[in-house]
C-alpha cells in the first residue's frame, strides 16, 4: 500500500507517495487463529529500509490485524477486508491493494 504521510513530504519533494508497505501472506492461513505474514516498509526519505520480517498476524470476518511490537511496545496495523482501507488502531489513513494472487490451488 502506498502512504502519503505530510509529515516526511517536505524530504521527499515530488514524490507519489512517502511509504510503501508490503504485506504477504498466505490466505489459507486466514481459518487459523494467528498466523505469520511477510511484512517489509520502505520509505522516500531512506529511513526505512525496506527489509522484509515476519510479523504475527489474525483474521475475523471483517479485519486483517497484523501485529507490531518495538521498543515502544505492540501496536496492530488493521486492514478492513471489505473497503481495503487501513490503519494503526482505528485509524484508516491508507488505501491497500491486492496485486498478487496465487490462483494455484484456490480461486482466492
Amino acid at each position: 500500500m502506498q502512504i502519503f504521510n505530510e509529515g516526511i513530504i517536505a524530504q521527499c519533494p515530488n514524490a507519489e507517495y512517502t511509504n510503501l508497505v508490503t504485506i504477504v501472506l498466505d490466505t489459507d492461513d486466514f481459518s487459523k487463529t494467528e498466523a505469520n505474514a511477510e511484512f517489509s516498509h520502505t520509505s522516500c526519505n531512506g529511513l526505512l529500509s525496506g527489509d522484509v520480517e515476519s510479523k504475527s498476524f489474525k483474521t475475523t470476518s471483517s479485519i486483517i490485524s497484523i501485529e507490531d511490537k518495538d521498543i515502544n511496545g505492540t501496536s496492530y496495523w488493521n486492514i478492513d477486508r471489505e473497503t481495503l482501507r487501513a490503519g494503526w488502531g482505528t485509524q484508516r489513513i491508507a488505501d491497500c491493494e491486492i496485486t498478487d494472487v496465487d490462483t494455484s490451488k484456490n480461486k482466492i
